[in-house]
């Protein structure tokens, strides 16, 4: 799997995880396009250090758990979007 790729997915997994939508992460991020976002989480934006410690920090994580493979597999199988996810995984 592509870096890019791994990436990508540890940042849908990570907001998804926080409840966090694409328009709420977009705000924290300075208000980034919801476009650009979408495009980051699928993988089609080669990103620089400081955008993935920018992301890393909105979500309060550690950056480098943005390149575990392990959480982007899990990633994988998440629905397109975060309502559909929260509907998976209701408690």
């Amino acid at each position: 799997m592509l870096l890019k790729k791994i990436v990508a997915l540890n940042i849908k997994y990570y907001r998804f995880q926080q409840d966090i939508s694409q328009k709420k992460l977009c705000k924290l991020l300075d208000d980034m396009d919801i476009s650009y976002l979408s495009a980051i989480e699928c993988g089609s934006v080669n990103l620089t250090c400081s955008t993935i410690e920018h992301i890393a920090e909105k979500l309060n994580m550690e950056n480098y758990k943005l390149f575990d493979i392990e959480t982007a597999n899990l990633a994988k199988d998440f629905p397109n979007s975060l309502t559909e996810y929260r509907k998976e995984h209701k408690k």
